[in-house]
C-alpha cells in the first residue's frame, strides 16, 4: 500500500482547518526548524500541536511555511 504526502502552505491552513484537526503532521517553519506532532485546534491565527511527548505548542500562522503529511494512496 502507497502513500502520498500532502502539502499546505500556511496561508491555506485556516480554509482548510476542518480537514486537519487530529492529523499527525510536521509544521515545517520559516526558519526551517520542524515540529511533528497532532494537530489539536487553530485559536487566534495560531495553530496548536500537540507532540508526541504530549505537549502543546501554539505556533503563529505567520510563522509557518507548511504543513506536511501522508495519505494512503488510491493504489
Amino acid at each position: 500500500m502507497g502513500k502520498r504526502l500532502i502539502r499546505i502552505l500556511g496561508k491555506d491552513i485556516p480554509t482548510r482547518v476542518k480537514e486537519l484537526i487530529s492529523i499527525e503532521l510536521n509544521v515545517v517553519l520559516k526558519n526551517k526548524a520542524t515540529i511533528h506532532g497532532v494537530l489539536t485546534k487553530l485559536e487566534n491565527n495560531s495553530i496548536i500541536i500537540k507532540d508526541m511527548r504530549l505537549r502543546d505548542h501554539q505556533i503563529n500562522l505567520s510563522d509557518v511555511e507548511e504543513l506536511v503529511f501522508d495519505r494512503e494512496a488510491a493504489y
